[in-house]
Parts: structure tokens; sequence; C-alpha cells
């Protein structure tokens, strides 16, 4: 990867949009990208990792680098002739939250701080790409919902999704007008957080993958992540209650 000023072993990583490869290895390692996004989109994710690195908690976000020539990505061309860009973000060490053992006592709490102070640090900052519409915007969510539910066969499971989207909507008449609305991460699932201990998970210490980065409804970071949180605990609400209470000492909701 001359392009970069880095050599080494080469291994691929998982990707939802983006091909994603691990080049070297110790500090000096990258996470090469290559996505078919605009550059529009490509520049807020590393404008927004550049606002997160400075949250001043302990969530460690893989910062953009450039290109030794000074740029931020550069176009490629695929075999299927299409446009890539190709960047690069720094390797950030830590294991997946999904992959690590039972929870230490107070890593919810701790984690809720921490996800809230790097929420706070995307305040005030705006961009061309954060009304790009994402289906991922709980905003849009019963448009989203709407828009597939007669995509369901089952003459009963039909009926009882459409149940459940009009109670929905009966409560988000009286109650979406006053939810705050800012810049979210957007993604902060137990895949895309890093701990520094594998068993008990303990001391959360990165953040992954900005590409669901939007502007939303503040809530809706929370309920985010606390839904991936709160799976496999024998005390969902519990758990849930503590993420929130964390969140909410750095990120008043």
């Amino acid at each position: 990867m001359r392009l970069w000023g880095v050599s080494g072993e080469i291994e691929e990583l998982p990707g939802d949009r983006d091909r994603n490869y691990r080049i070297g290895v110790g500090e000096g390692a990258i996470v090469l990208k290559i996505t078919d996004a605009p550059a529009e989109e490509v520049q807020l994710a590393t404008e927004a990792l550049e606002r997160l690195s400075g949250a001043g908690g302990s969530l460690a976000v893989g910062r953009a680098i450039k290109t030794k020539a000074g740029d931020p990505w550069v176009e490629m061309e695929g075999a299927d002739g299409r446009s890539h860009r190709a960047w690069a973000v720094r390797w950030l060490d830590g294991v997946p939250l999904a992959h690590a053992g039972p929870r230490a006592p107070g890593l919810l709490f701790c984690l809720g701080e921490e996800l809230g102070r790097a929420r706070v640090a995307l305040e005030g900052w705006d961009h061309p790409a954060l009304d790009r519409g994402l289906k991922w915007d709980l905003r849009r969510g019963l448009e989203v919902a709407w828009a597939r539910e007669a995509a369901l066969e089952c003459p009963v499971e039909r009926r009882v999704i459409r149940e459940a989207l009009a109670g929905v909507e009966v409560v988000f008449a009286s109650s979406t007008s006053s939810l705050r609305v800012g810049v979210i991460h957007g993604d902060a699932n137990d895949h895309n957080i890093l701990v520094e201990e594998r068993d008990p998970a303990a001391g959360p210490c990165g953040l992954l993958d900005v590409g669901d980065i939007d502007r939303s409804w503040i809530l809706a970071e929370v309920s985010i992540a606390a839904a991936y949180l709160m799976l496999g605990e024998e005390d969902p609400v519990a758990a849930l209650v503590e993420f929130v209470s964390g969140y909410h000492r750095t990120d008043p909701i």
C-alpha cells in the first residue's frame, strides 16, 4: 500500500457495504476501506472521525489517514468498471463486545457515559450528507415499516404488524415533536464497541464504523445501542436502566 506508506500482512475484515482490509500489525497498522459510496459520504465519514476523536473520553476512533500525497481518498475503478473510493483509518486494538465474555459490573453504565460523551462531540457540527435520507433514521421508521408491510404473505402476521404500527402511530403523534434532533453515530451495536478486557468484558475503549452517522432523534442513539445491549441479558430491563443512566449523565436525555 505505497499510497499510504504501509506494508505487511493483509487480512480481510467484515463489512456491510465496504470492503475492509487490515494491513500491517502493531501501532502502524491501518484499515483500508474500499467503497462505492459517493465522495460526499466519504468526506462525511472522515470529518465525523475527526470530531469524535476530540470527545475526550475512553472511546477511541480510528482517525482517517491521508495518502502520502495528502489526499483524503483516492479514486479507483473496479473490475466491473464502476467507480470506487479507497481511504484508510488507523487500526484500533480491542475486543468487540459481541465477542467478549460476561460483562463486568458497571460496564453498561460506563459505556453509557462514554457513548453520551461521544454524541456530545458531534453537537454543532453540520454536513450536507447528514440529511441523505437513510432508511435507518428512526424518524422514518413508520414510513419504512408501512412500505414493507404488504410483503408479508401470512394474513395473521400482517394483521399483527398493522395493529402494532397503528399503535406506534398513536404514541408518536403526541410525543415526537418534543424529541431533540441532532447528529448521532447511529450504530453503536455490540460489534462496533471495543473493550479492553475479554473475560469479563470491561473497559470500553473504542467505537467503530461511522457509516450510519446521521441527523436524527438524539434518543435514537440511546435506543439503538440499548436494543443490542439488552440481548442475552438475564435482566434486560436492569441492563437498560444501567446503560441509560450512564448515558444521561453525559448527554442528558
